[in-house]
C-alpha cells in the first residue's frame, strides 16, 4: 500500500470538514474533526504497537494466545506510550456507529483519557458526541455514521506516512483551515505560522532553553519553536515548552497538536494567565529563556484575586475598558530570564494610548525592556482588523553591547501579499524585516534606530507626523505608521524623567 502523502491528508481532512459545513459554524464542528481524528490516530498507531509486541513474544517462545493476552495489557507498554483499551479502538467504533455511534465515540474518548491519564487528563473530556457543549450543536446520527466511514478510509499509523511528522503538519494544516473560515471564532486561537516563524527568528531559541507561551492557544509557538531548533541543528528534543491557555477547547487542541507533533513532555496548563499564572517553582513563578505570544487584544481583567500581582510592577492600566495589553507585557517582562528575550503580537495602541498605560511604556523604556517595535502589514492576523505589531522585549540585563542607546523601529507595514481573504508576510518579508532587526542600523524608508535623547516630541506632535524634531523615523508617511512612532516618542517624550540608571544600560540624556 502506497505511503500518504502531504496533500492527499490534507485533502481527506477537508473532506472530513465538509460533511460538517453548512450544519454549524467551524469553530464548532473543529472540536468534533480533532477529537475523531486523535482517536483514529491512536487506534491505528496503538494496531501496529501490538502486533509487532506478539510477533516479538511469539520469536520468544509464547504461544499466539499466550501473545495476544500480554498484549492486551496496559503493562506491556511502557509509560509514555499510548494504550488505547479495546473500547477505544477504531474497529470498537466501527462496529458500534450504526447503532448508537455517538455513545460509542465518547467512551471511546473516555477511555483512552483513563487509560492514558498523565498525558490526556482532561483533553478530550471537552468533546462530547451526545450533547451540545459550548454552543456545539449535537450532531446528529447518520452525520456522525458519515464521519466514522470517512475516517476510515485512511490507517493513520507512522508507517503509512511518507514522513515522520506528516500527521503533524496535516493537523496545523487543519487549525488553518477552521481559523481561515471560522474568522474571528476561528481565528483568536491561531497566529499565521509565517508571523510565528519570523518571531522564532528574531529570539533565536536554542537547544537547552526554555521556551514559553503564556497565552499559547493551539501551540503554534511552541512548535514552530521546536521546528526552529531541529531547521538550525539543534537537538529539538532539548527544547523545553510551556504555555498556558484559559480557553479550554483551545488548551485541549493544543495538548493535542502538541502530542500529534511527537512532543509528550510539554506542559501546558488551563487557566487565566493574568489572574492565575501557574508556572511556579518553588512558590516563585518560574522565568523562561524565551518567551513568544500573541495574548488576546482589548480585553479585560480583574485585579481583585490576582496572584503573583508584584508582576505589575510597572503600574496598572484600568480594568475596565479593554486595556489588559500591557498587562500581559508586563507578566512577559516578570517572567524572562535576565539574559532572554521575548517577542510579542500586540495592538498598535499600546504604543499610544495615554493616561496609566503611558506611564508603564515610559518606565519599561527607561529600564531598558523594549529593544524593538516592529509595525506588521494590515489584516495579516485572522479575526481582527486592528493594526498590529512586534515587541522584542530583553530580560533584566537589557539589550548587548551597541543596542542600548534607543529604541529600533521597523515599518513593515507593506512587507505583506495580498491573498484571498488575509494578507501574507511570506519568507521575503521576514527575511527583510530580521536582517533590519539583526543589523541594527537605518534603512531609509523602512528602519531607524532612535535614540533615547530624540525620545522627546513637542506635545503638538503627539499625533501628527512620523517625524522627530523634523527628521523622518523611517522615511514614511504612511498613516497608521504616524501614529505608531509620532505617539509612541511622544508618549515618552516629555513625560520621561531622570530615574536610577537601568541595569547595565546607561542612563537615559533626558534630566
Amino acid at each position: 500500500m502506497a505511503q500518504l502523502t502531504l496533500p492527499q491528508l490534507e485533502r481527506h481532512l477537508y473532506a472530513a470538514a465538509d460533511i460538517l459545513r453548512g450544519k454549524m459554524d467551524a469553530a464548532q464542528y473543529q472540536d468534533y474533526i480533532f477529537g475523531m481524528l486523535f482517536l483514529k490516530r491512536a487506534s491505528d498507531q496503538f494496531d501496529v504497537a501490538q502486533a509487532a509486541l506478539v510477533k516479538k513474544l511469539v520469536a520468544e517462545g509464547k504461544s499466539e494466545e499466550q501473545a495476544e493476552r500480554i498484549s492486551e495489557a496496559r503493562g506491556a507498554y511502557k509509560a509514555h506510550e499510548f494504550y488505547v483499551p479495546e473500547e477505544s479502538r477504531w474497529s470498537t467504533i466501527v462496529g458500534k456507529s450504526r447503532t448508537e455511534p455517538a455513545e460509542a465515540l465518547n467512551v471511546a474518548l473516555a477511555q483512552l483519557e483513563n487509560h492514558n491519564h498523565q498525558a490526556l487528563d482532561g483533553v478530550l473530556s471537552y468533546i462530547s458526541f451526545t450533547e451540545s457543549r459550548g454552543g456545539n450543536t449535537k450532531l446528529t446520527k447518520p452525520v456522525i455514521q458519515q464521519l466514522i466511514d470517512h475516517f476510515s478510509e485512511y490507517r493513520l499509523s507512522n508507517e503509512d506516512f511518507e514522513f515522520p511528522d506528516l500527521l503533524g503538519y496535516a493537523y496545523e494544516y487543519l487549525i488553518g483551515e477552521f481559523a481561515d473560515e471560522g474568522g474571528k471564532k476561528g481565528g483568536q486561537f491561531y497566529t499565521p505560522r509565517s508571523v510565528i516563524r519570523m518571531m522564532n527568528q528574531l529570539v533565536k531559541p536554542q537547544s537547552g532553553m526554555s521556551v514559553y507561551d503564556p497565552c499559547c492557544g493551539s501551540a503554534g509557538m511552541l512548535i514552530l519553536a521546536k521546528e526552529y531548533v531541529q531547521d538550525h541543528g539543534g537537538d529539538e528534543s532539548h527544547l523545553s515548552v510551556y504555555g498556558q491557555e484559559d480557553n479550554g477547547s483551545a488548551w485541549a487542541m493544543a495538548r493535542m497538536n502538541l502530542l500529534m507533533h511527537g512532543v509528550a513532555d510539554g506542559v501546558i496548563h488551563h487557566g487565566d494567565t493574568l489572574t492565575d499564572p501557574q508556572h511556579v517553582q518553588g512558590g516563585q513563578l518560574q522565568r523562561f529563556d524565551r518567551i513568544l505570544t500573541n495574548p488576546p487584544f482589548a480585553q479585560n481583567y480583574r485585579r481583585t484575586g490576582m496572584k503573583f500581582a508584584e508582576r505589575m510592577g510597572y503600574g496598572w492600566t484600568p480594568e475596565s475598558g479593554k486595556k489588559a495589553d500591557l498587562m500581559f507585557i508586563q507578566h512577559v517582562l516578570a517572567v524572562l530570564e535576565a539574559d532572554g528575550i521575548a517577542a510579542s503580537v500586540m495592538p498598535h495602541g499600546v504604543l499610544f494610548r495615554g493616561g496609566e498605560e503611558q506611564k508603564i511604556r515610559r518606565q519599561i523604556v527607561e529600564e531598558g525592556r523594549l529593544e524593538a517595535v516592529i509595525s506588521i502589514g494590515p489584516n495579516v492576523f485572522y479575526g481582527t482588523g486592528i493594526p498590529a505589531c512586534i515587541l522584542v522585549l530583553r530580560g533584566r540585563d537589557g539589550a548587548p553591547e551597541g543596542r542600548r542607546d534607543g529604541v529600533l523601529f521597523i515599518n513593515a507595514d507593506r512587507e505583506v501579499t495580498a491573498g484571498r481573504t488575509q494578507n501574507l508576510l511570506e519568507a521575503q518579508h521576514a527575511e527583510k524585516i530580521v536582517s533590519a532587526y539583526e543589523g541594527w542600523r537605518e534603512i531609509a524608508g523602512f528602519a531607524r534606530v532612535v535614540k533615547f535623547a530624540e525620545l522627546r516630541v513637542v506635545p503638538q506632535m503627539i499625533f501628527g507626523s512620523p517625524r522627530v524634531w523634523g527628521r523622518p523615523l523611517c522615511g514614511s508617511d504612511h498613516t497608521s505608521h504616524a501614529k505608531i512612532i509620532s505617539s509612541v516618542t511622544s508618549s515618552y517624550g516629555t513625560a520621561l524623567r531622570s530615574s536610577a540608571a537601568p541595569h547595565r544600560r546607561p542612563s537615559p540624556p533626558w534630566r
